[in-house]
């Protein structure tokens, strides 16, 4: 589906959608609204800008005092006036400053608002490793172990921590759904959206719930008329601009076909398992390591040293129309590691203030030799 022209100038959803999102009463009020990773632009905007409500009561609190005579402890009170006259405020700059413009879906955002959110943040890392049922939780251990523990010094126990949590949160939201309330899903065109979208229509297939999906719109028109465009994540739209994202996002519910189709993808990434899942326009793929390999062999600089990081700024401004997927630095190391190990990098010397933790001057040396039975030992 695709917005269209509704009335002279104002832009919005298709009609038959954006009104079934108008006309929508969930259980309770509540709307579990789902998240890859951390949004915290979005959360702000769905929290700040909400009708002011009527009822609003004095809020005390304690908070400590440092003196030169040492600590007290204060009791302090926000009067209701005064929290009404802030939310108001929000109200405005984040709301009513836009609401004429032919850009911004004045009443469809206000519907957006006016459920009770409940936010749920899923950071599963499904596009790398394994998926496959039996490896699920150990893939997933892998990852965050080599991420938390090795790059960033955490202890142990927190990888473990992470991953539990973030099993518990699937668990959390499948019952939301069997208990009748509405889930909503923010996605993007990015290889982590995606999967988790798969990932959570394969475990929902069976259950009637309501879904309404968001997705990220190609091109965002702004309050000025120009527009952003081709952006990967919710996270990367100004809060001030997130209102007309929603605007022009076509909020539909998730028909029964739509989510036997999801889920049939993820059954066939399970099938495939390969180590890495990208996305190839607004679809995912499973693509093998030796995809970032040959990328990372076409940025090299074949005549000088480098920066590790200096190769990754070459190879996202070289293949910026390739949509690639933004791997956190762990995966990169990784990649440099394996190449420096099979002699196609070679290091020349270490970065003492390296912006992460594994970086140094590298050169490229090439194709390793040949093995005795004439085949390159270069992919692995």
């Amino acid at each position: 589906m695709s917005n269209v022209w509704i009335g002279d100038s104002k832009l919005s959803v298709c009609e038959k959608d954006r009104q079934a999102v108008l006309d929508y009463q969930c259980k309770d009020n509540k709307m579990i609204d789902i998240f890859e990773n951390v949004i915290e632009g979005l959360s702000t905007y769905l929290v700040c800008a909400k009708k002011v409500k009527k009822e609003l009561k004095d809020m005390r609190f304690s908070m400590t005092e440092y003196t030169p005579k040492g600590t007290i402890e204060k009791e302090c009170c926000i009067r209701a006036k005064k929290i009404e006259e802030v939310r108001r405020e929000f109200r405005k700059e984040f709301f009513e400053d836009f609401i004429d413009n032919k850009y911004f879906d004045a009443q469809l955002v206000d519907k957006m608002l006016s459920f009770d959110n409940e936010f749920c943040r899923m950071n599963l890392h499904l596009s790398l490793s394994d998926i496959c049922d039996e490896n699920f939780y150990n893939g997933r251990l892998a990852y965050v172990y080599n991420q938390l523990v090795i790059e960033l010094e955490a202890e142990e126990i927190e990888a473990k921590k992470v991953v539990d949590y973030q099993l518990q949160l699937v668990e959390k939201i499948v019952n939301y759904a069997k208990a009748g309330y509405t889930l909503r899903f923010w996605c993007s065109y990015n290889n982590e959206d995606l999967c988790s979208l798969y990932y959570l229509m394969n475990l929902l297939r069976d259950i009637e719930c309501s879904i309404l999906l968001l997705n990220l719109p190609q091109r965002i028109h702004k309050s000025n008329g120009r527009f952003m465009n081709k952006l990967r994540k919710w996270s990367q739209i100004p809060w001030e601009q997130i209102g007309f994202a929603i605007s022009q996002s076509n909020p539909h519910f998730i028909t029964v076909e739509e989510k036997q189709k999801y889920a049939q993808i993820w059954d066939n990434l399970k099938e495939e398992n390969a180590k890495i899942r990208i996305t190839d326009g607004n679809e995912i793929k499973s693509v093998p390591i030796d995809y970032y390999f040959d990328l990372i062999e076409r940025n090299c600089p074949k005549d000088k040293p480098f920066k590790l990081t200096k190769l990754l700024d070459l190879i996202y401004k070289n293949e910026k129309n390739r949509n690639l997927d933004l791997f956190p630095y762990y995966f990169w190391s990784t990649q440099f590691a394996i190449m420096m190990d099979r002699g196609i990098l070679r290091k020349v010397k270490d970065v003492t203030n390296g912006c992460w933790s594994y970086n140094c001057w590298v050169e490229y040396v090439g194709e390793p030799p040949k093995t005795e039975l004439g085949i390159s030992s270069k992919r692995y």
